[in-house]
């Protein structure tokens, strides 16, 4: 791992440029293989939970603004993760990114991991990325250009390759239907973000509280943010694969919508809706499209499990307590 140095503080938006010059050259270079990259994520290392690793000094830096050359910028990546980061996931992020630390947090809970992790914030900006995220040479570069004075967070453009056939298939049939009806596809749209490989302004998120929740607490923060008057935006082109394979989406999915019925984002009708009337249409087009009938069941039991959670949730008369805690009312 690289040496200790002192943090180097961050200069001001009016310091920063848009397009990072080490992109050009050393962190581009630098970017592992897909291949490589997925066994760095599995491989097993050393960097424990709370473990900060700073970045040797001297790297070029990245920049926010456009028009000037930038002074150093270097960010702390927030990680959570309930296991010690594998040394090659640690190397991953140093080429990728300008790292001023790498801070690691273990709580149970995503919720509330995320709150300990912006607590341990030290620099003007920083990233979350997960531990189930393998970035593109070209992320930096990405979100530190769609970064402007009134933009609170940038976040990456997920690949449709998850590692997982049957929602490759899904993200595939679905950006073609919309594309077919003239509008965006499913990851273009905004309609519940994904922390997970996100450039964050440290000012845009301050005095934020998450509640405990394990799911949606994403979309939470996008909130928080734009209710502060900040914009959340996402890249234009693609710089990160999401890997999905050996996950219970199922499981997920269903308590994914409990958690975004207690924050007001997801209710009964809008979920009774979608899958009487939007999701059939969907799994035949997938059907007619691709002869994927697995794909297309995957599609429909997410959403029986997301209307199953709803419901749930409605009928038990769930609420988060002043604490932040799920509780029945």
């Amino acid at each position: 791992m690289s040496r200790r140095s002192a943090p180097t503080k961050t200069r001001s938006d009016n310091q920063l440029k848009t397009r990072p010059e080490h992109l050009a050259g050393k962190h581009e270079k630098g970017g592992m293989g897909q291949g490589e990259q997925v066994a760095s994520v599995e491989a097993q290392g050393c960097s424990r939970p709370g473990t900060v690793a700073a970045h040797p000094p001297g790297r070029r830096s990245a920049a926010l603004r456009p028009a000037r050359r930038a002074p150093e910028l270097r960010i702390d990546v927030c990680v959570p993760s309930l296991r010690p980061l594998p040394g090659e996931f640690t190397r991953h992020l140093e080429e990728v990114i300008p790292v001023n630390r790498i801070v690691v947090d273990s709580t149970k809970g995503r919720g509330r991991s995320r709150q300990k992790l912006v607590d341990q914030v030290e620099t003007e900006f920083f990233a979350f990325i997960d531990t189930d995220v393998i970035l593109m040479p070209n992320w930096f570069g990405d979100v530190t250009s769609a970064m402007t004075d009134r933009t609170g967070a940038v976040e990456g453009r997920q690949s449709a390759d998850t590692g997982n056939r049957d929602a490759d298939h899904v993200l595939s049939a679905m950006g073609s239907l919309n594309r077919a009806l003239g509008r965006e596809g499913p990851l273009d749209t905004i309609d519940r973000a994904f922390t997970g490989a996100t450039l964050v302004r440290t000012a845009a998120v301050r005095g934020i509280r998450f509640p405990n929740i394990h799911y949606y607490e994403d979309e939470y923060m996008r909130l928080y943010i734009e209710k502060n008057g900040y914009k959340w935006i996402r890249t234009p082109g693609e710089n990160y694969v999401h890997r999905l394979s050996g996950r219970d989406m199922a499981a997920e999915t269903y308590e994914s919508a409990k958690c975004g019925y207690l924050l007001g984002l997801l209710t009964p009708a809008d979920q009774l809706k979608r899958l009487l009337l939007q999701e059939p249409f969907k799994a035949a087009y997938i059907l007619a499209r691709s002869g994927d009938v697995a794909a297309a069941r995957q599609l429909m039991k997410r959403r029986i499990d997301s209307t199953r959670g709803v419901l749930h949730a409605y009928v038990q008369h769930l609420s988060l307590d002043g604490a932040g805690y799920a509780t029945e009312s």
